[in-house]
């Protein structure tokens, strides 16, 4: 595999700067804290509850107001969604009250501070389409994109910050690719991370493996009983990310990896993410082995991405504007060489 791996770096760097490693952050400020809470006390409306406590000490940066944003896009699905639409029952609040606040564009609200360091924003997200770019909550799961839950204020997207996920009590397990600090909560390096970590609640099958000292979960998630044999899946998903990995060689860049997976008739398709992927197939993707083999094509395109688009990346895609299109010409390396060798991995 050395004369592979040989040959994709010279590829890449005859690209020039079409193609950058990601490497980009700002400074962040100091003193500033921020704490997002992700709740569901009633799955079956479909609604997750968003909470974001911030703690603005370093005010260098605002004048009397803060600016909260929803995303219009997520990074790897390529097209406008208006996450915005679906939010609804906004409100802002200090320690001394409700806090004035105005929506300015289709995806933002102004929010008037004064001389409170700490505002608490609250709002509702309509949460029901299973799609890998966006979120889903009913009576059997919950599945959050963050770029479709979360907002952000442009100002403090490198500052740190903590999430917490407080499950419906109908289930016992989440499943996300973040640092755990305790139960349920979770450190975030950034904005970008925050998006880039998909979370799954529910009651979802575990099924966990070691590869190259990294340690790799698969939550499944399904309407219907999966019929797998759970040693052979492991080990079938062993073998591919072995082979994607030996690609490029080196060290692996993931201290944990998380494959969420979801299976309902009618859906499919898969999402790249830094630490990890969503992927979608029907609960008959076991049933035989052109299923199952066109299943694990679908594993070894997303894991492929963790070096190509999510360490490899066209230089239009960073840093991220979540507001607007990204134009690049390069998503036939991005996508074109990925989807070469998912075929490459699985021989």
């Amino acid at each position: 595999m050395k004369s592979k791996n040989l040959a994709f770096l010279l590829l890449f760097l005859s690209f020039g700067t079409s193609y950058a490693i990601s490497t980009y952050k700002s400074e962040p400020l100091k003193n500033t804290s921020m704490t997002y809470e992700l709740s569901m006390p009633e799955p079956n409306t479909h609604y997750f509850e968003v909470k974001i406590e911030l703690n603005l000490a370093d005010k260098t940066e605002f004048k009397d107001f803060v600016d909260f944003k929803m995303a219009t896009w997520t990074p790897g699905s390529y097209l406008i969604r208006e996450y915005a639409k679906n939010v609804e029952g906004f409100e802002a609040n200090s320690p001394k009250g409700r806090l004035k606040y105005q929506k300015t564009s289709k995806n933002t609200w102004r929010v008037f501070f004064g001389n409170t360091p700490k505002i608490e924003v609250k709002y509702r997200v309509y949460a029901y389409e299973l799609s890998v770019r966006n979120a889903h909550l009913d009576d059997s799961h919950g599945y959050a994109n963050g770029a479709a839950v979360f907002m952000f204020v442009k100002e403090l997207m490198n500052q740190k910050s903590h999430l917490e996920v407080i499950p419906h009590k109908s289930f016992s397990k989440v499943s996300v690719a973040l640092p755990m600090v305790s139960k349920n909560k979770f450190e975030v390096q950034d904005f970008d991370t925050l998006v880039d970590s998909p979370i799954e609640i529910g009651n979802q099958d575990i099924i966990e493996f070691e590869s190259m000292g990294v340690k790799h979960t698969i939550a499944n998630y399904s309407v219907k009983p999966l019929n797998y044999d759970k040693k052979q899946v492991s080990a079938d998903y062993k073998k591919v990310v072995e082979a994607a990995a030996s690609v490029f060689g080196g060290k692996h860049p993931c201290k944990e990896y998380l494959f969420i997976v979801h299976h309902a008739e009618g859906i499919g398709g898969g999402l790249e993410h830094l630490n990890s992927t969503t992927c979608q197939t029907s609960p008959g993707a076991y049933e035989n082995r052109d299923k199952y083999i066109g299943f694990l094509g679908l594993i070894a395109h997303e894991y492929f991405h963790l070096w190509n688009v999510k360490r490899l990346r066209p230089v239009a895609l960073g840093p991220f504007d979540y507001e607007n299109e990204n134009y690049t010409n390069m998503l036939w390396v991005s996508e074109g060489f990925t989807s070469y060798y998912q075929n490459d991995i699985l021989r």
